[in-house]
């Protein structure tokens, strides 16, 4: 009976397998889509225009929502996914048209976001620039994930519907847009990535994360379509071993952004762990947490909203911190410096204070 029971169960759940499975496209429609979807026409160039446009003002605007509508809209994907399809069954004429579309539509975008941001006179960004300015392992590991769903998706007419998801998932224009507000920023750009612990200029982290999302998607839309039938590893190990030596010198830039994470979010748990008033910091008071590593010393400088401190709790409030910081140094093997800045009323620093810093008019110092 068990017996009878699982067997009718496989049939309820795979028994039309055959019937309804989708196989790949052949080879040739799948040319003829890519030939059609590298064509160097008008509608590329509209969307890139304005999808950079709604992208660049999404960033400046700091929009979460209008950087994804620029991202659907955006067409870069195509010809990328045509240039990896092109590796891997040795088609020049799509290896060309893909590399021709990348290469004339990736200055404009730049070209827009510059002009966009020479207009309004950018003197600040917001965090949805500044992410996209410190690329690290993650968003190589969302590319490649993103370039063989984009690539699965072209196989099958029945899933094709997920590839705005893809676009969403991976950023091809806002981190462009990025280098060309950084890049009209110019000196004020390195002034700004430096206020949250990037030591390069924003366009520079931008053009690393286009770069990783850029071969990540190549690399991974390779490999699924050689192993869905197109093609044949051999014609696809020329790309395969080009994208991946682009993807190790890229990976290269990404170790200290995936670092500099790694000790943001060692440092931000040791600060939870902080009791204050025979309570700990949570998530809600810390507003900000900025890490610098200078000449051997990290400083940490931390902005908490709390307006239950009092006065009398701050000299203990100073040791616990300076606890804090000597169990980071162990971990770290370098000095630590926290500074913590209570709003509105206190401003607290582990250590001995520094003469050669201004006092804090209108705060309380304690050191």
């Amino acid at each position: 009976m068990i017996k009878e029971y699982f067997k009718n169960l496989r049939d309820i759940i795979i028994g039309d397998y055959n019937q309804f499975a989708e196989a790949p496209l052949d080879s040739q429609k799948m040319v003829d889509t890519f030939a059609q979807a590298s064509l160097p026409a008008f509608g590329y160039y509209f969307l890139i225009l304005t999808s950079s446009i709604i992208a660049t003002l999404g960033l400046i605007s700091n929009s979460s929502a209008t950087i994804i509508g620029a991202m659907i809209i955006a067409p870069l994907m195509n010809p990328i996914i045509t240039l990896g399809f092109g590796l891997t069954v040795s088609n020049k004429r799509l290896i060309v048209r893909g590399c021709f579309m990348l290469i004339s539509g990736v200055p404009l975008v730049v070209g827009v976001a510059y002009l966009c941001s020479s207009i309004l006179d950018i003197r600040t960004v917001g965090h949805e620039v500044l992410s996209r300015s410190a690329p690290n392992y993650l968003d190589l590991a969302v590319a490649l994930a993103s370039g063989g769903a984009a690539a699965f998706a072209y196989t099958r007419r029945s899933i094709l519907t997920a590839l705005p998801g893809v676009a969403i998932a991976v950023a091809l224009v806002p981190p462009l847009c990025v280098m060309g507000v950084g890049l009209h920023a110019g000196l004020l750009g390195k002034f700004l990535a430096a206020s949250e612990g990037i030591d390069e200029d924003m366009w520079i982290g931008a053009m690393t994360l286009f770069l990783t999302n850029l071969w990540g998607i190549i690399f991974a839309a390779i490999l699924v379509f050689v192993t869905q039938g197109y093609g044949n590893w051999r014609s696809a190990l020329r790309g395969l071993v080009l994208t991946f030596l682009m993807l190790m010198v890229v990976t290269f830039f990404l170790g200290e952004g995936f670092y500099k994470m790694y000790i943001r979010e060692l440092f931000y748990t040791e600060l939870l762990r902080l009791d204050v008033d025979e309570r700990r910091f949570s998530e809600m008071d810390i507003s900000s947490i900025n890490i610098r590593l200078r000449r051997g010393v990290y400083r940490v400088q931390v902005v908490v909203t709390a307006n239950q401190f009092k006065l009398e709790e701050l000299a203990e409030t100073k040791k616990e911190i300076t606890k804090v910081a000597k169990r980071l140094e162990k971990k770290l093997g370098h000095k630590v410096l926290i500074e913590v800045n209570v709003i509105p009323l206190f401003y607290i620093r582990s250590g001995p204070p520094d003469p050669r810093e201004a006092s804090h008019d209108s705060t309380l110092q304690v050191d």
